[in-house]
């Protein structure tokens, strides 16, 4: 399963590297065009099915549903409270809010042995992002894995940009 397909291009590849077939989901219309457009071009419509999103409750449109493997690029930027910023980019205020939602659930959706990928920014210090070590510690129950890029920004720096926008 893909959490916020945006153009597709994980769902094709999980498929391109042998995934019998894909749930994703994705709440922005457009994205969804988007990515119906590329599976289409891929020739994958009959391994790659996209679900309405859920804002509230990421996991409703699979309910009940187990998955071997779960990916998501989810929004991750960090955004300051009530600026109208980019649906695919707002992370909340530490960029954190859209991946809580997925880790307090992951558990519950993934099959015995699943694995999940997830691709993040995540604030810390020079030695590790604690705020997402925190999040997943407080709601996942297997072996994590966190790999850092070694190229980092300050937090400071990436949230600047926000005082032209207002």
């Amino acid at each position: 399963m893909e959490i916020g397909i945006g153009s597709a291009v994980l769902s094709i590849g999980a498929v391109k590297k042998g995934a019998e077939k894909v749930i994703a989901l994705e709440i922005n219309p457009k994205a969804k065009n988007y990515a119906g457009f590329n599976i289409v071009l891929n020739d994958l419509g009959d391994k790659i099915q996209i679900r309405d999103g859920n804002t509230k409750d990421i996991f409703k449109p699979v309910e009940g549903e187990e998955f071997d493997y779960i990916i998501s690029n989810p929004p991750f930027e960090p955004t300051p409270s009530g600026i109208d910023y980019y649906l695919h980019s707002s992370g909340g205020i530490y960029g954190l809010d859209f991946v809580r939602k997925i880790l307090m659930d992951l558990d519950c959706h993934l099959a015995n042995n699943g694995h999940a990928q997830i691709v993040t920014f995540a604030p810390g210090n020079k030695k590790q992002p604690f705020m997402l070590i925190d999040l997943v510690k407080k709601y996942l129950s297997g072996h994590t894995i966190i790999k850092v890029n070694p190229i980092s920004i300050k937090f400071g720096a990436f949230v600047n940009r926000f005082i032209e926008i207002g």
